[in-house]
């Protein structure tokens, strides 16, 4: 077992899409990603995901095709990138404002929620860390809000910070 898919297990939580989901695990197992590093940290990753419906999963959560906003180790700089598959990658001409998800730092960050951290490591045996400071735009998200459709307790299309429902140990008025 590598470091990386170690790390993955002490890790925090991991929320996939189940429409994203079987897209991402073809892509850890492919043929040839027995010896990849990333495909092992990304199968790693799903294998300890939690796969929810693509309608309850709120705008705070890194999916595919997510613009997210990150700080790596202990930078002051913030990033911002979209994550996306490594066939849209390869097709950008730019891609100083895409990420693939089969990178180390793609890798570690989808499903994460805004606030949290990840490690991982990178192609040269360092271990970084992602802090996911803001997703600022994700696709279902902002569908869902101009449809008027609500998911998961947030509306907000961009930049959520906030509470995360599904972390959310607060228990109400009722609790008093």
């Amino acid at each position: 077992m590598s470091i990386a898919v170690a790390r993955a297990k002490h890790s925090p939580l991991v929320i996939i899409a189940d429409v994203e989901f079987d897209r991402l695990d073809a892509l850890a197992s492919a043929r040839g990603a027995a010896y990849n590093p990333v495909a092992d940290f990304l199968a790693a990753e799903l294998d300890r995901a939690v796969v929810r419906p693509a309608d309850e999963i709120g705008p705070n959560i890194v999916k595919m095709n997510s613009q997210v906003a990150f700080r790596i180790g202990t930078r002051r700089d913030v990033a911002v990138r979209t994550l996306v598959y490594p066939e849209e990658y390869a097709r950008q001409r730019s891609r100083d404002d895409c990420l693939s998800i089969m990178t180390p730092l793609g890798a570690a960050l989808i499903g994460l929620r805004v606030g949290t951290r990840m490690s991982y490591e990178t192609g040269n045996g360092t271990v970084q860390s992602v802090t996911v400071e803001a997703v600022l735009h994700q696709p279902d998200a902002a569908e869902r809000a101009s449809a008027g459709i609500e998911g998961c307790g947030n509306t907000a299309p961009t930049a959520h910070r906030g509470r995360d429902p599904w972390t959310d140990d607060d228990p109400g008025p009722a609790a008093a």
